[in-house]
């Protein structure tokens, strides 16, 4: 049948470091939310969107915005 969901994490991260430099301040998240249309026993369709805010860490990157389409076929 149809399945959604939505997923959050988070890339690894520095989070303690003795040289100041290396630590990493600012927590950048993925957020990702999918559809699964079963279109019969074989085939499926899956439109998904993710969003990565702050990437790498840092706040000096903008968001990033991806939109995906995938297609899954069972023999």
């Amino acid at each position: 049948g149809d399945l959604g969901g939505i997923i959050v994490g988070m890339q690894p991260k520095v989070v303690y470091h003795t040289l100041d430099r290396l630590e990493e301040e600012k927590t950048g998240i993925h957020i990702e939310a999918l559809y699964r249309f079963q279109l019969n026993e074989y085939i499926s369709l899956i439109p998904a969107v993710f969003i990565i805010t702050d990437p790498e860490h840092t706040d000096e990157n903008d968001t990033i915005v991806v939109t995906t389409f995938r297609t899954t076929f069972r023999f």
